[in-house]
């Protein structure tokens, strides 16, 4: 394996609790596999055989029930099927050409492979990837949050256009530097449901790449991966969801000035139902040093 692919291994999150030694095993286990852009990774009919660490591109995963997950460098998918090797929970294909670090499912479970002890430490890191996906699904009807109106943790739009992108971006980076929480789009302000009917899933899927691209862009790649799409049916119609999960380290909006090539960083923070900017450095030391540092 390149050093290139060493360095992904070692700097993946999933990966963290691993000693080199163990990384350096793990490594070994490993299969190199590109795919074009557009091109299927697996798909609903497949069965799991193969778990993945992205190294670099950019994909899309669509679960049955209409949610959409990003995947950029450093992610990890397909653990979900391949400790029963039963169906995939869904289908996922590249949206740029992309490489992966492939590790077929009998490194966990041949002890030919991996020590045992270090097939174990593995399983038990994907298990708990697993069981953050099922606390993310065990959720308060979104009726009901919907019904309360916006807060910290909520914002309506009533539709996307390309207008709506830079307010979305204030809203996320808010909720990384606080709690976390939802954009519900197909929503008014006065919590009417009017829904996205005029909306193509092609129009979702284009808007969804966009975001993504911009939150790695001009807030960071990391914070792309706090990010997930989904649609929903609420009586009779659709509304398109952003859950934003807050973030372990601070999180700046980079907004590019009109009248000359300067970045100006932001750091905004969630306050009731609005985004407020802290413009005074002491203040946003102090916030800082509360929210991410102190334990």
């Amino acid at each position: 394996m390149k050093d290139e692919f060493f360095e992904t291994l070692y700097n993946a999150p999933i990966f963290n609790s691993l000693e080199k030694t163990e990384k350096d095993q793990l490594a070994a286990v490993a299969e190199i596999k590109r795919y074009c852009k557009n091109q299927t990774v697996f798909s609903f009919e497949h069965k799991g055989k193969y778990f993945y660490l992205v190294h670099e591109g950019k994909l899309t995963l669509r679960l049955r029930s209409g949610k959409i997950r990003k995947y950029g460098a450093l992610g990890c998918f397909g653990e979900v099927a391949i400790f029963d090797q039963s169906y995939r929970t869904g289908g996922i294909k590249a949206d740029t050409p992309t490489t992966l670090i492939g590790f077929h499912r009998s490194i966990l479970f041949d002890d030919n492979k991996l020590p045992t002890s270090i097939a174990l430490k593995i399983s038990r890191l994907l298990a708990n990837q697993i069981v953050g996906y099922i606390h993310n699904q065990i959720a308060v009807p979104i009726e009901e949050i919907i019904g309360k109106g916006e807060n910290d943790q909520v914002e309506f739009k009533t539709s996307i256009t390309k207008f709506s992108k830079e307010p979305i971006l204030r809203t996320l980076t808010a909720f990384y530097n606080s709690a976390g929480g939802t954009i519900f789009i197909g929503v008014e302000d006065d919590k009417e449901i009017v829904g996205i009917g005029h909306l193509s899933d092609k129009d979702i899927d284009n808007f969804s790449n966009d975001l993504t691209g911009l939150i790695e862009q001009r807030i960071g790649a990391c914070f792309a991966k706090l990010i997930t799409y989904d649609i929903e049916d609420v009586n009779g119609k659709r509304i398109f969801r952003i859950d934003c999960e807050p973030a372990n380290k601070p999180a700046l909006l980079n907004i590019p000035a009109k009248s000359s090539k300067r970045i100006r960083p932001v750091f905004l923070i969630r306050s009731g139902a609005r985004n407020s900017t802290i413009n005074n450095n002491r203040q946003m030391l102090n916030y800082v040093k509360e929210r991410f540092y102190e334990v």
